[in-house]
């Protein structure tokens, strides 16, 4: 397994010793990802038998808002689609990232000539595969409602699902802060592998004893129901300490087989 490391560049000079940090820093992360699956997904799985399109985006905490469109068999006898609104939420587990969806659809079309109208519920979990970066199906269930007595509809297991572009997991952090007295104030921007950026102000305090620092995330809007705080070392600020919760997934530094 990779390592987490934490590269520091530091933009201006390093700060005398036993004097409260006063530069800013980025921290490279690599093995604590951050997953964002915003983006639009089409998914053909038979040609002319059900195409599936999907617009999510993934809010700060975790929520999840979008639309689905699917065409069932499209062939001459059979024309349906559903379409509607889709709401989940992301969550994290010592097993992995989740998330699980809800698809409240309106089915409209026909079949041989006779009108079909009706509802769709799919409650979908879903999970992230780290290694192949996509969204691989866990479990399903329909639920459906048609005017045609005798009339349904036959779901197929959804095939692996590739992540957003660039979608990886690593992400960096920069924190620009400023020193008065042992108070600390400044901003800092999480960018995750897709170039999404969510910002912070950042408040904190500085221990000369033990030349530690203390600091808390506080978000911007584009940031909201996300935290985060940590824990810096020394002149060089290295990151010693990290708690937060992001997107929807808890993270925290060391990790369990660092300690």
């Amino acid at each position: 397994m990779k390592k987490l490391f934490g590269l520091l560049f530091v933009l201006s000079a390093v700060p005398a010793f036993a004097q409260a940090p006063n530069s800013p820093v980025t921290y490279v992360f690599t093995n604590l990802p951050l997953w964002d699956v915003s983006g639009t997904y089409t998914n053909q799985i038979i040609t002319n038998v059900f195409v599936d399109v999907e617009i999510v985006h993934q809010f700060p905490d975790g929520t999840l808002h979008g639309s689905r469109f699917a065409l069932l068999d499209g062939d001459v006898d059979h024309n349906l689609q559903c379409i509607g609104p889709t709401f989940g939420k992301v969550t994290s587990t010592p097993t992995g990232v989740k998330l699980r969806s809800k698809w409240c659809a309106t089915l409209a079309g026909a079949v041989s000539a006779i009108p079909i109208r009706g509802e769709v519920i799919l409650l979908d979990e879903t999970g992230i595969d780290p290694l192949s970066l996509s969204i691989v199906e866990v479990n399903s269930k329909a639920h459906t409602h048609f005017n045609v007595p005798g009339f349904g509809l036959g779901f197929v297991s959804s095939p692996p699902i590739p992540l957003p572009e660039g979608m990886n997991g690593d992400w960096t952090l920069d924190i620009d802060i400023v020193a008065e007295g042992n108070r600390l104030e400044g901003y800092g921007t999480i960018t995750l592998s897709s170039g999404r950026e969510l910002d912070y102000e950042v408040t904190g305090i500085y221990d000369p004893q033990s030349q530690s620092s203390k600091l808390k995330f506080v978000a911007d809007r584009n940031a909201a129901g996300s935290s985060l705080s940590l824990t810096i070392q020394g002149p060089e600020m290295s990151l010693t300490h990290l708690r937060g919760r992001i997107l929807g997934q808890k993270l925290g530094f060391p990790l369990k087989g660092d300690l």
